[in-house]
């Protein structure tokens, strides 16, 4: 669960950017996916409702987080490359 939450923090705060409109878009979207998706997981869990929907639940949630990280991950190292490129201090 906390791995949830941090991911979604990590997610607010590229949302909040100004620089990337695309990236502030795709942070809200799966913001939203993720916490919506781990949370019904969670509940579903906590209230003993079906293992097999709420692990999936969550396993979505996994995935779309992780897909995002990567996806960060490569605009990151792109904005670094063309800062190398420039000639500018990274």
């Amino acid at each position: 669960m906390l791995g949830f939450v941090l991911a979604i923090v990590a997610m607010g705060q590229v949302a909040v950017i100004r620089r990337r409109p695309w990236m502030r878009a795709t942070s809200v979207i799966t913001l939203v996916a993720v916490g919506v998706t781990s949370f019904t997981g969670a509940m579903i869990a906590l209230f003993r409702g079906d293992t097999a929907l709420g692990g999936n639940l969550e396993f979505t949630a996994a995935t779309l987080a992780i897909a995002w990280f990567g996806v960060f991950g490569l605009q990151v190292a792109a904005d670094h490359r063309q800062a190398v490129r420039r000639g500018a201090s990274v």
